[in-house]
């Protein structure tokens, strides 16, 4: 299985994979990735700039320390510092319903999707939905010799963002790098993930 490939990148190589490639495999990705209603109301915005990439750092590393100000361990970073593409997923509004959606909303079907105060409580549905888009992206791009690293360590709140990226004007959800992994996360035997009998239980 090529998910087998998969190691978390705790720093990436100074080496641009190919624009286009990685457009297609975003396109690859939302052409099947499933979602509620056919909404997708997520938006996937992807950054290369430097600066931008320094602001997004900064933002995770301030959640850090205020989440854990009495620790004395150091956020892993730097994978959104290196990583030559940091895609940050953030919910987004329909204003555009197509066909059907505009005519069952016309027929009084409720949709949060569609309701700027209503879009919050459908969070969890997106992230839902992020993480099949992030799932199937890994997928490519470990089939593209590609790596890729998550992180969920920052406010969830716009709020807190808008400041610093004015156009994230809908609740955050996850960030994902991609790039050639350089540095990866060690795997140590005293972390490992709970035994499969832990997580799986069949009911009788």
């Amino acid at each position: 299985m090529i998910y087998y490939k998969r190691r978390h990148v705790l720093e990436f190589k100074d080496e641009i994979p190919d624009k286009e490639l990685v457009n297609s495999l975003l396109q690859r990705t939302w052409k099947v990735t499933p979602s509620k209603n056919n909404f997708m109301a997520y938006t996937v915005h992807v950054f290369t700039s430097k600066s931008t990439k320094n602001l997004i750092y900064n933002m995770c590393n301030a959640n850090e320390k205020h989440l854990n100000a009495n620790s004395t361990t150091e956020g892993q970073y730097q994978c959104i510092l290196t990583a030559p593409y940091v895609l940050l997923f953030t919910q987004r509004l329909e204003d555009k319903p197509n066909k059907r959606q505009q005519k069952l909303i016309d027929k009084g079907v409720y949709y949060e999707a569609v309701i700027p105060n209503e879009l919050a409580n459908m969070y969890d549905t997106c992230c839902i939905e992020v993480g099949m888009f992030a799932k199937t992206l890994t997928g490519l791009c470990l089939e593209n010799d590609l790596d890729v690293s998550y992180t969920k360590c920052f406010s969830q709140d716009y709020k807190d963002w808008i400041e610093t990226l004015p156009f994230i004007n809908r609740n955050p959800i996850m960030i994902m790098s991609i790039g050639k992994g350089k540095k990866y996360r060690e795997k140590k035997l005293d972390d490992l993930r709970p035994n499969f009998e832990r997580i799986i239980n069949w009911v009788k």
